[in-house]
């Protein structure tokens, strides 16, 4: 683990980021990947349930009375951090982080059993409008109540983590209120769902949903607000500092396999890390690294005492990180050349990870403006909490 990550982390939380990478740098092989992306289950089994069983870290943000971690943002950091840095397609993002974060936050039975199911490896999520991302307007399918009971009618788009999924959590508007949204959960083979998968960027598989009143029991909506709830804007702005980890790990990798690279590769009798334009390159990658760890550290901490996450923070640093990540990614392939495209080699796999990773949400300028919105409110009600003055 690099050191710098240390000045958040705690004893325990030192220990769990060492021990994941240790983990997956041995046993999440290119081999192990390419098998995972190519199955029809499109993750490791094995590896899954072994991040289950022998590290336990899948309930990392959970209660411990469920099998859980009891831990928060900064778990959820060390694991992104470990899983970016392997490219891997496991569905921890959609399970453990946006899935577990609202099963966590809600008071349905159903929410209990499905989430010490995740830490046991045995519920695996899909996750459809992941909440707070201007997602509220989009929303095309709705929970209607009736005499049978709640049914589940209209559509749902890029639905990710799809293939090696147990059940769907899907955002959709309420039925009986104008201006309500409703978490609903229902099994993949669910009564009248449809399901038209394809493959993303990145080797994962995302999938449209067709749903033609599907049937809900009676604890499946396992929450229900509005759309600016303040539990659906924390789960959203732990999302994207998960994001943000997972980036600093692809970072930390590209930036490695670089520089090893540029030391064995060899041109005109020297090799490559002798010449001085590719060191500027490799320290200006270096530099982007650090203020990705810096600003990601800041949203991390902020949001890991308990109160509200800083919003204008969290946007900040997705929008720096995304910027950067771009930026170190296209200089990494840059530097090997042709092959830094090829299967052969991570880098091509990290570099397609990461423009995923760039747009998730909205490019950086959505968040630069939600950055500025953030701070312009911000603004606005610390001036109105000042005292008039003559």
């Amino acid at each position: 683990m690099q050191r710098d990550m240390q000045t958040i982390f705690n004893e325990d939380q030192t220990m769990l980021a060492d021990m994941l990478d240790a983990f997956m740098r041995e046993r999440y092989t290119a081999e192990v990947r390419a098998e995972a992306v190519g199955s029809a289950e499109g993750y490791s089994a094995e590896i899954w349930q072994s991040l289950a069983t022998e590290l336990g870290i899948l309930g990392a943000a959970l209660p411990e009375e469920i099998g859980g971690l009891g831990g928060g943002v900064i778990e959820h950091l060390t694991v992104m951090m470990a899983l970016g840095s392997v490219a891997a397609v496991e569905p921890y993002f959609e399970t453990c982080v946006v899935a577990a974060g609202l099963l966590s936050r809600s008071q349905s039975p159903l929410a209990a059993e499905l989430a010490g199911g995740i830490a046991a490896g045995k519920v695996r999520f899909a996750t459809g409008a992941i909440p707070g991302m201007a997602w509220a307007a989009n929303l095309m399918s709705q929970v209607q109540s009736s005499d049978q009971g709640r049914a589940l009618s209209g559509s749902a788009r890029m639905v990710s983590g799809i293939a090696p999924a147990t059940h769907i959590m899907i955002a959709a508007r309420d039925g009986d209120r104008p201006d309500g949204i409703v978490i609903a959960v229902l099994p993949v083979d669910a009564s009248g769902l449809s399901v038209d998968r394809y493959g993303l960027l990145d080797g994962t598989c995302a999938a449209d949903l067709r749903f033609d009143d599907v049937q809900l029991s009676d604890d499946a909506v396992i929450w229900s607000g509005t759309a600016d709830a303040a539990d659906l804007q924390m789960v959203s702005d732990e999302a994207m500092i998960a994001l943000c980890g997972e980036a600093v790990g692809i970072m930390r990798r590209l930036i490695r396999d670089t520089v090893t690279y540029t030391q064995q590769r060899r041109q005109f009798g020297q090799s490559l890390d002798s010449f001085q334009v590719l060191q500027h390159r490799m320290a200006d990658m270096f530099v982007a690294l650090k203020q990705c760890e810096a600003i990601t550290n800041r949203a991390a901490v902020r949001s890991s005492r308990g109160d509200a996450p800083d919003r204008a923070t969290v946007a900040a640093a997705k929008s720096l990180v995304s910027a950067r990540l771009r930026e170190v990614a296209q200089q990494a392939v840059q530097v090997h050349g042709a092959i830094g495209m090829t299967d052969e080699l991570i880098i091509g796999h990290l570099f397609r990870r990461a423009t995923l990773i760039e747009i998730f949400g909205g490019s950086p300028d959505v968040f630069r403006g939600r950055y500025a919105d953030e701070a312009i409110e911000k603004r606005r009600q610390n001036q109105s909490a000042e005292p008039a003055t003559l």
